[in-house]
């Protein structure tokens, strides 16, 4: 669990610092950005097998086993459609708007997905040490008791992590981006988006944790319908929304998107899986923190402090 961690963490970092210090200081380029990610895959992978190695025993008579391909390639099948699935729900928006937007709004838009895909540097890392937890409390424990308070700590700790740096996207999304680019023009036209896809991510970035539990108990088809399901709703939902109020209309899609999302993957976790706490109770843990967010924005905004507009 540490050794994993660890490699997570460090991969995550190198390329995403790395990818920042080869655009700024070798080429600013897409090849040289794809090409930096292609070998941080491939680092990651060789530091993956070598550790499993070092972890599991390298001996000599070690070789490939068709019994355990067999037993494992259902959940390795639901991983990769699952993969595939999340994809697809997190650039849909952008080829649906590619196709209806002028390029300006295009453009501002996408300017938007990039501040708010900051948050994922906060929950990326979180995933990487949670899903191996959940794992080991599932295989080796087996204790409900264990699992119920590592599953109500991680929601909590999810939640008091995105939802105030969310808030803060939306009370100052457009003074960020001025400071930015230094277009008070372009940030305008951006910072509504950047209020409800912050919003949504943010959501979105929370039911991590419930979706960590799934896979974590073997339950890939759960996660896979889930995943179908969002994916029906999500394409006309942005059609719809986008023809009435342009770029707006998708992020507002995706914020609605997500809070079904809450609603449909927790109830549908707390059915099929013991977590010995309420879909209630989990709603509270989020809620809370939700909440407490949402009151400073709040406050911040009508005592003159955030500069967040009526985004219509």
């Amino acid at each position: 669990l540490t050794i994993l961690s660890a490699i997570n963490s460090a991969m995550v970092t190198l390329g995403s610092v790395g990818a920042v210090a080869i655009l700024a200081f070798v080429s600013a380029t897409v090849d040289a950005f794809f090409i930096w990610q292609a070998c941080v895959g491939v680092v990651y992978a060789a530091m993956i097998r070598s550790a499993t190695w070092w972890v599991l025993g390298n001996g000599a008579d070690q070789r490939f086993d068709w019994a355990v391909f067999r037993r494992i390639w259902r959940f390795s099948a639901g991983m990769t459609a699952i993969a595939a699935i999340g994809i697809t729900l997190m650039q849909l928006d952008k080829i649906i708007l590619s196709k209806m937007l002028p390029l300006a709004a295009f453009g501002q838009y996408m300017l938007a997905t990039t501040v708010v895909g900051g948050l994922y540097i906060i929950v990326t890392p979180l995933f990487n040490l949670v899903y191996p937890r959940f794992s080991s409390l599932v295989v080796a424990t087996g204790s409900h008791q264990a699992l119920a308070s590592q599953y109500r700590q991680d929601l909590q700790l999810f939640s008091a992590l995105l939802f105030p740096t969310a808030m803060l996207l939306i009370c100052w999304g457009e003074e960020l981006v001025t400071l930015w680019t230094g277009s008070a023009a372009i940030a305008s036209g951006a910072a509504p988006s950047i209020s409800f896809l912050a919003a949504g991510t943010a959501l979105y970035g929370v039911m991590h944790v419930p979706y960590a539990l799934q896979i974590a108990c073997g339950m890939t088809w759960l996660s896979l319908r889930i995943s179908l399901i969002l994916l029906a709703i999500l394409g006309p939902l942005i059609v719809m929304l986008a023809l009435l109020y342009g770029a707006l209309g998708a992020a507002i899609a995706w914020l609605l998107l997500n809070i079904i999302y809450l609603f449909l993957g927790l109830g549908a976790t707390h059915r099929y899986i013991r977590t010995g706490v309420s879909g209630l109770v989990a709603l509270k843990d989020i809620g809370t923190p939700a909440g407490i967010s949402c009151a400073f924005g709040m406050v911040a905004v009508a005592s003159g402090v955030g500069g967040m507009q009526a985004p219509v």
